[in-house]
């Protein structure tokens, strides 16, 4: 059985990638303000256990997790940034079109109540 902190760690790691997958490609408007919340949760979990894992005060036997662990924290502190200022352009880009899309449905809904 896998100890705690490895499930919580593969569960938010798979909670956002799910939430950039309903942004990027479901264009789900909700999702960027749920990533920046989930993100900084991971952020300070992952830095936790870095701190725990790596402090040069305590001899510690490495297992593959910690190597997952220190590769994907690097990965994420680099994509989470990247990702995250796409995905503002993304939304910033997105929002006319959606926002015409709503006028034009809402229009069309009154025009047929009014007729």
């Amino acid at each position: 059985m896998k100890p705690w902190y490895e499930n919580t760690f593969n569960l938010l790691t798979i909670i956002i990638y799910l939430l950039y997958i309903a942004v990027f490609i479901l264009g789900w408007n909700k999702a960027p303000e749920y990533l920046t919340r989930i993100n900084h949760i991971t952020q300070l979990f992952v830095g936790i256990l870095l701190i725990w894992f790596f402090n040069p005060f305590k001899k510690y036997k490495y297992d593959p997790f910690h190597k997952e662990l220190s590769f994907t924290a690097g990965i994420f502190l680099i994509s989470a940034t990247i990702l995250t200022r796409v995905m503002k352009q993304v939304q910033y880009i997105l929002e006319p079109i959606r926002n015409e899309i709503r006028n034009g449905i809402r229009d069309e809904i009154h025009d047929r109540v009014i007729s």
